[in-house]
């Protein structure tokens, strides 16, 4: 969506020249909702994690994930029951468009040092990625529109939510 690669802060009326891919898809589909009669709320959503969720923490779990760009990339990340959250308040704001994001962008290798002190492992080398679902943005997304509104984050940063999900499979609760 947001094709930033310079580390900066991003809110909803950020440029999108050079979005590529899925995120040209994205935008065509949201042009459709703001064109018609019927006012819409659209929700832009960070990388989502939880139950069965989390790409990178996925990738960490079974020793795949490597650390790109020095791990100095920008990385943005919301958890599902936040999600869940955000689609219920959208049902009553004002019509527009509204990032759902955590509160606390981190750094790839911020994320990876945490999870590795966490869950008693090593940090993943440096390498790249073999097979990219997406092309490679460095951008923090803002998520001060949607909170505007009063929207509560369960998880505010990534390690209240992974520290739940981290709980929840290791059995405890």
């Amino acid at each position: 969506m947001y094709p930033q690669t310079d580390g900066n802060w991003v809110d909803e009326t950020a440029n999108h020249d050079g979005a590529t891919g899925t995120a040209i898809n994205l935008l065509q589909a949201e042009a459709l909702f703001q064109e018609s009669p019927q006012l819409a709320t659209i929700l832009r959503v960070a990388g989502i994690y939880g139950p069965e969720r989390g790409y990178l923490y996925r990738q960490f779990l079974k020793d795949e994930a490597v650390i790109t760009l020095g791990g100095s990339r920008w990385i943005n990340m919301i958890h599902r029951d936040d999600v869940v959250s955000a689609l219920v308040t959208a049902l009553n704001i004002p019509p527009g468009i509204y990032n759902a994001s955590d509160d606390e962008p981190l750094t790839q290798r911020a994320f990876f040092e945490w999870l590795a002190k966490e869950l008693d492992k090593t940090v993943p080398p440096e390498g790249e990625v073999q097979k990219r679902k997406r092309a490679v943005t460095n951008k923090r997304v803002c998520n001060a529109k949607l909170k505007a509104t009063d929207w509560q984050l369960k998880y505010p940063n990534f390690r209240e939510g992974y520290g739940a999900l981290i709980s929840e499979e290791q059995g405890g609760h």
